[in-house]
């Protein structure tokens, strides 16, 4: 099935958006784009989850909300598991700022001109500068937590707003042996469209040590939110549910949780 949405589809995206560039016709949700090209069924289960490895998992949002013209723009895909984390990366252009840099302080209102910035804080405090990089979240660009004076243009929050944030979780579970099956990627045909879809075998080589023993499970948008909510013994049940119909009731439990792995 994901060969034939690949050669259906996926295969022929670049092509058709080349084609509505040159026509002039604008951009469109990918779900139309889709359907345009003959993907149009969403009832079976493993349409349902093939649809979702190739939108959900990549863009961590349905089709409906991904723009079409940018679905062959996604680039190369990298797993890290670097024990150093993702800060390590960065070490070099923040250490020799650190004497500089002030955390705890919540931006409440930023006030700009063409010449300078003051920012303002909850607590009241206010830092001039000739100019200032934001780099908050579209989620709170979008919000009424900060207030930019004068207000943001019209051009400006219509990318925002087209640009929503979401959530993506990733849950690692630590098992003492290997049980599942011996691929990259593993997906799962629920009825329910987004619950726990995309297993990932992290005991593949060159990703962690050998004997790790690790599943990742990926979850986004509104099945992510209903996990945010439970604990983790009560998500782990429901995977470990899952899995045994899958893999048999004789698989082990997970001996370990996201916080205790390196990855």
């Amino acid at each position: 099935m994901n060969k034939d949405y690949h050669d259906k589809v996926e295969g022929r995206v670049e092509e058709y958006v080349e084609a509505r560039k040159e026509k002039g016709s604008p951009d469109i949700p990918a779900r139309v784009g889709l359907q345009l090209m003959g993907w149009k069924s969403r009832k079976q289960p493993i349409r349902k989850v093939v649809e979702y490895f190739n939108f959900d998992f990549e863009f961590a949002k349905r089709p409906e909300l991904v723009s079409f013209y940018n679905l062959f723009e996604r680039g190369e895909d990298f797993f890290v598991s670097d024990q150093r984390g993702h800060w390590f990366m960065y070490e070099d252009l923040y250490k020799p700022l650190t004497n500089r840099i002030i955390l705890g302080k919540t931006v409440t209102k930023i006030e700009y001109s063409a010449t300078s910035v003051d920012v303002t804080t909850s607590d009241g405090d206010k830092f001039a500068a000739d100019y200032t990089l934001c780099t908050f979240s579209t989620g709170v660009l979008a919000s009424d937590m900060v207030t930019f004076i004068p207000a943001l243009p019209q051009w400006k929050k219509e990318v925002i707003f087209k640009n929503p944030m979401t959530v993506y979780i990733k849950i690692f579970l630590k098992f003492p042996s290997k049980f599942w099956d011996d691929h990259e990627y593993i997906l799962y045909a629920s009825k329910e469209r987004g619950r726990f879809p995309v297993f990932q075998d992290l005991e593949r080589p060159g990703i962690l040590p050998s004997g790790s023993n690790v599943l990742l499970i990926t979850a986004t948008e509104d099945e992510a939110r209903r996990i945010e909510r439970q604990t983790y013994n009560e998500t782990k049940a429901e995977v470990m549910k899952m899995l045994r119909t899958i893999y048999g009731q004789a698989i082990p439990d997970a001996t370990g949780k996201g916080e205790e792995l390196t990855a």
